[in-house]
């Protein structure tokens, strides 16, 4: 069997627009990101619209306060200009992007990749990478049958993005 990995995006998703703040067109952000102050970094990002519509931005100004981002941006001058983007992505190009730490992975690097026991078996293709509030979760599927694999470091030994290959260790009751 021949595993074919997912092209990489050129864009990278790292926020989504919850709501509009203020009458002078801020936008409230829930940061898709484990290092929001990130966007304390930015000048400019694409806008992604619900329509598919897609702008690139310059970023006037930005605060955190607790689980949210708030951006203002140029040319967004009122609540109704604003309103427009409710819904919207917030993108990156992937050049970008952050570097990680030794062992550390981009959800978006995974999908496509064969998963494998620490024993050679093959699990199958990660179909999506699912953030779930106690941990990340690779659904693995095959033709026939699909697993569940938490991303924890008891079960997740190697991610070789080179060979597009992810080796796990299959703790008792991980494959029932």
């Amino acid at each position: 069997m021949e595993f074919l990995r997912n092209e990489l995006p050129e864009f990278i998703t790292i926020g989504h627009v919850e709501k509009v703040h203020g009458v002078q067109g801020g936008l409230k952000v829930r940061p898709l990101t484990d290092y929001p102050p990130r966007f304390k970094e930015l000048t400019s990002l694409q806008v992604e619209r619900r329509t598919g519509q897609i702008s690139e931005y310059q970023i006037e100004q930005v605060s955190l306060q607790g689980n949210s981002v708030y951006l203002k941006l140029q040319g967004l001058d009122s609540r109704d200009a604003a309103e427009s983007l409710r819904g919207a992505y917030l993108n990156i190009p992937r050049a970008e992007i952050l570097p990680l730490d030794e062992g550390e992975f981009y959800f978006f690097e995974v999908v496509g990749f064969e998963v494998v026991t620490n024993a050679g078996r093959s699990l199958g293709l990660i179909e999506e990478v699912l953030d779930m509030p106690a941990n990340a979760v690779l659904r693995v599927t095959t033709q026939d049958k699909e697993h569940l694999i938490p991303v924890i470091p008891d079960v997740i030994e190697q991610v070789n993005r080179e060979s597009g290959r992810v080796v796990v260790n299959p703790i008792d009751g991980l494959l029932d």
